[in-house]
């Protein structure tokens, strides 16, 4: 609607412009309630909140606490272990005022300090060798068996696969930067087609535990069910998530 028209409304019927205006602010109150819509004052889905939505929610209760350790928390100081892994003995030689040799003095006793950290990690390499053998009666070669699995020349096995799939699926590593954390802790580069592989295998290796865990479920009387919002690319999913109690 032009000025024009509003102005020739206005001389020619009042109420209507006023009933107009009353309209148009209950239409303005009406888009603002639904801008502030979300699943905990309606009956929306979780999901459709959005993850911005939960940033937001986390940011405000982060906010809400004050930094630092609170109030009844016990920490988590580093102390010192009665049996350490190894024990480095530094010598004392002379006196540290006059010089004087120490090397024939008894001990009197060891000041103590002790620092964590992780051992060389690498690859351990373990070759199975099956003999054969010729038989002198009959000259047939009989050859003694792998074990279960080991069928090729070279091939990893399941402490590393274990390792590479939990940090895929379970600390969410992409498989790229997956291969160069492998190649930087271990020095050998595993293929991307690899770590898929490895994953395949465990979803397979769990599939049977996965539906009795389903069935098992089903049968409780009471489940808590929630939503995960994560992006695949650029496109954002939800992933439903149930337990009981």
């Amino acid at each position: 609607m032009k000025r024009e028209e509003i102005r020739r409304l206005i001389e020619q019927n009042p109420e209507a412009v006023i009933e107009l205006i009353e309209r148009l602010f209950a239409r303005i109150e009406e888009l603002e309630r639904r801008l502030h819509i979300n699943s905990r004052n309606s009956n929306k889905p979780p999901s459709s909140d959005g993850l911005k939505r939960k940033q937001r929610r986390m940011q405000e209760r982060e906010n809400r606490k004050k930094r630092g350790g609170q109030i009844g928390h016990e920490g988590n100081q580093l102390k010192m272990q009665e049996n350490p892994d190894r024990i480095e003995v530094h010598r004392v030689t002379h006196c540290r005022k006059c010089q004087c040799s120490l090397e024939g003095v008894n001990v009197k006793g060891y000041r103590k300090r002790q620092i964590f950290d992780i051992p060389a990690i690498s690859l351990e390499v373990t070759e199975h060798q099956a003999e054969y053998k010729e038989c002198p009666h009959c000259g047939v070669i009989t050859s003694a068996s792998f074990p279960d699995g080991v069928n090729r020349p070279a091939q990893y096995w399941s402490k590393i696969k274990g390792f590479i799939t939990y940090l895929s699926c379970y600390q969410l590593i992409p498989y790229e930067r997956l291969a160069e954390l492998l190649e930087d802790l271990f020095g050998v580069r595993i293929s991307t087609g690899t770590i898929y592989n490895t994953n395949l295998r465990a979803y397979e290796a769990g599939a049977e535990s996965e539906e009795a865990i389903k069935k098992l479920l089903q049968k409780q009387p009471l489940l808590h069910a929630d939503e995960t919002g994560l992006f695949k690319g650029r496109k954002s999913q939800n992933r439903s998530i149930f337990l009981n109690a």
